[in-house]
């Protein structure tokens, strides 16, 4: 059986492979169990999902929600400091600040805690691409920002306390806040490897940061605007209130006897209907012998002009203002505002309290 031709033929494979594997041994080489194809690639397998369509979407949309959600937080932080510090009347446009950044915040939020668990350490192809493009967004911006600080400063320390304008206080702490909010941005984006705590860091500052600004709007400039809304109403449409009277005596050769008789419509209508505005007519001051004209009244006949004296009437228009007008307007103080009698209302400065405008009609 040993010199079996067949069972020779059929050990010989069995003796070939254990001399090729003790041959592969004495090269240095170890036969092992077959490895997986998805073992071999190792890490490749996180970098290329990375790369999806999918989360490039993602990233580029995080990154974009920041930076409006930063430029929105810029408009707010402009217009909430400039009405603490120089009391200018901001409330007509704070509260569009204020809603968009309340919209975008939660928007970025949801969008970088989605886009976190995939976020890779390195980032590679796409996605080194969409971070380097905010990335340069964000450091240009920044970099505009502290400029804008330094030259604030600079016009601050040559300038004495006095002259240096309320304006340029408001640019210097402006910028400041503006130049944290796209330094902070910046570092969230490229997020170095020994910074990975700076994701959640990041979240906890802009919200903490846009609730600030969003308390002292709420208590500055909003409540002042919900305070001062009837002194708006009363500022913009008092002028067209003396018009319709005046319209009035030239129809009737009179002064209407109450506001309610007049032709209103609008906002104009709103001041009567919800009594904004006291009337009272003046008799003919002493003197106003100045205020009568001599007119020309054709007759329809003959064509013959005939001089006829113009009567001109006096009357007051009372209002009650909540609080008084933005200091910008000061430097043209209001004719208005005296004892003498006008033919316009100049209502861009007016004092805080009751204050009668003293009107008189035209005479053409």
């Amino acid at each position: 059986m040993e010199n079996d031709p067949v069972t020779k033929d059929l050990n010989q494979p069995s003796q070939a492979s254990d001399e090729q594997l003790k041959t592969s041994s004495d090269n240095g080489f170890t036969m092992s169990q077959p490895v997986s194809t998805t073992e071999s690639r190792g890490l490749d397998v996180p970098e290329s999902e990375h790369n999806t369509s999918g989360h490039i979407i993602l990233q580029w949309l995080t990154y974009a929600f920041w930076l409006l959600t930063v430029i929105a937080m810029s408009i707010l932080t402009v217009t909430v400091l400039a009405n603490y510090i120089t009391g200018f009347d901001t409330g007509d446009f704070t509260p569009y600040s204020v809603a968009a950044v309340i919209v975008l915040l939660p928007v970025a939020l949801i969008c970088d805690i989605f886009y976190s668990k995939h976020e890779p350490l390195k980032k590679t192809g796409p996605a080194s691409i969409v971070m380097v493009i905010h990335a340069v967004i964000f450091a240009l911006s920044a970099a505009s920002s502290i400029i804008t600080v330094v030259f604030s400063l600079i016009t601050i320390i040559l300038n004495s306390s006095t002259t240096v304008s309320k304006s340029t206080t408001v640019t210097f702490y402006s910028s400041i806040v503006i130049a944290v909010l796209f330094l902070a941005t910046l570092f969230r984006t490229i997020r170095p490897v020994k910074m990975l705590w700076i994701n959640r860091t990041f979240i906890i500052f802009m919200t903490a940061i846009v609730g600030i600004f969003c308390i002292l709007a709420f208590a500055g400039p909003i409540h002042n605007a919900s305070l001062t809304k009837n002194d708006k109403l009363i500022a913009a449409n008092i002028s067209s209130l003396y018009t319709a009277v005046n319209d009035y005596s030239h129809k009737n050769s009179r002064l209407p006897d109450s506001l309610n008789v007049l032709s209103l419509s609008g906002d104009t209508k709103q001041l009567v209907d919800k009594n904004l505005v006291t009337y009272k007519q003046d008799s003919t001051p002493p003197d106003a012998s100045a205020d009568t004209v001599n007119q020309i009244d054709l007759n329809t006949t003959t064509g013959v002009g005939a001089t006829s004296a113009a009567k001109v009437y006096y009357f007051q228009l009372c209002v009650d203002y909540v609080k008084e007008s933005s200091n910008i307007y000061k430097n043209s103080y209001s004719s208005s505002v005296g004892d003498e009698y006008n033919t316009y209302v100049d209502a861009y400065y007016h004092p805080a309290g009751n204050f009668c405008y003293k009107l008189k009609t035209n005479s053409y």
